[in-house]
């Protein structure tokens, strides 16, 4: 889908007869995420969380959306928080794509007979 993604401005993405998505590639891949690691990533995810950013992950690692990677950066410094990675990522079309489709590409389930 790497290529689709250099080739194609708009995307019409249908599964099972119904419509998921009719928009441009940028739309579809928008969404961005920012991946922390640190020492204190529990502490750092309960100070994000409060701030209104979604936190997923455990151990040292975090994925962080709703806050732009200067906005975390800045945070951890005032508290003192040392970051070992601050990483944004951007949502491949493949994954816009997966999220889209979901349980859609898998067959729908048949129907039992009344006996």
């Amino acid at each position: 889908m790497s290529e689709m993604a250099l080739t194609v401005d708009h995307l019409i993405v249908v599964g099972r007869g119904q419509l998921l998505a009719d928009a441009g590639v940028e739309e579809l891949t928008g969404l961005q995420s920012v991946l922390v690691r640190a020492a204190w990533s529990q502490e750092l995810a309960r100070l994000l969380s409060a701030e209104g950013a979604t936190v997923r992950g455990s151990g040292s690692a975090l994925t962080i959306t709703g806050m732009d990677s200067a906005a975390i950066g800045a945070l951890a410094a005032e508290l003192g928080l040392a970051l070992a990675e601050l990483t944004l990522q951007r949502t491949t079309l493949e994954e816009a794509y997966m999220d889209l489709t979901g349980d859609t590409s898998a067959p729908p389930p048949s129907a039992s007979r009344a006996e």
